[in-house]
């Protein structure tokens, strides 16, 4: 099995999810054969090297970008993922309201590659009730609504920020419907409540 992990950036002041990728590719890589793709954000080659350190033995592919950290664009990512995201089983895309995120997950709609979200706290309360609250959900609403209904799961850190999504997005049993016939090909084991299940949710 090939999973791609998709990260918009790998730069240290990603904290969080450059820590949880990290933790995730060395615990899969005896298992399943890993790679990564992420852009040049903010990358030095010291700090690339260190990353790729942290990684040890795992592909990593990077692309430049315009912008900066969770707000970059890479048009050569885009390209590249549009030629090779069949070639794996499984995309696991970090993060959501990011474009690359986006693109990763309309790429992987789009060639029939089923696809995790890890959610990264973004589909919180405060997310959606603090500063730009209008901006963000009309961008919720008509782009990334898309991305949660065509994902095979939703991967939470705590039962708490699963809760916190499913009120703040709406999410209900049509979702369930959507991720059913990918289940399959989720050989990662998220462990849940008997409850969550039901609303398409996998912490």
């Amino acid at each position: 099995m090939r999973v791609l992990h998709i990260i918009p950036s790998i730069e240290n002041q990603s904290g969080g999810p450059v820590a949880a990728l990290i933790h995730y590719v060395n615990s899969l890589k005896a298992f399943v054969n890993v790679e990564i793709v992420t852009t040049n954000s903010n990358l030095t080659e010291e700090s690339f090297q260190t990353f790729l350190n942290s990684v040890q033995h795992i592909p990593v592919h990077r692309f430049n970008q315009i912008g900066t950290h969770s707000r970059n664009m890479s048009w050569s990512m885009s390209e590249w993922l549009r030629k090779n995201i069949t070639t794996y089983d499984l995309a696991h895309i970090y993060a959501l309201f990011s474009p690359m995120s986006t693109i990763a997950a309309f790429w992987a709609r789009q060639k029939q590659v089923p696809y995790i979200v890890k959610t990264m706290g973004t589909l919180s309360h405060y997310t959606f009730f603090s500063r730009n609250r209008l901006l963000k959900r009309l961008y919720f609403e008509t782009v990334e609504k898309r991305t949660l209904l065509g994902a095979a799961a939703l991967q939470f850190t705590s039962s708490f920020e699963m809760e916190d999504a499913a009120r703040c997005c709406h999410l209900n049993r049509a979702v369930v419907k959507r991720k059913k016939k990918n289940r399959q090909f989720l050989k990662i084991s998220y462990s849940c409540p008997e409850s969550i299940p039901k609303r398409g949710l996998t912490c």
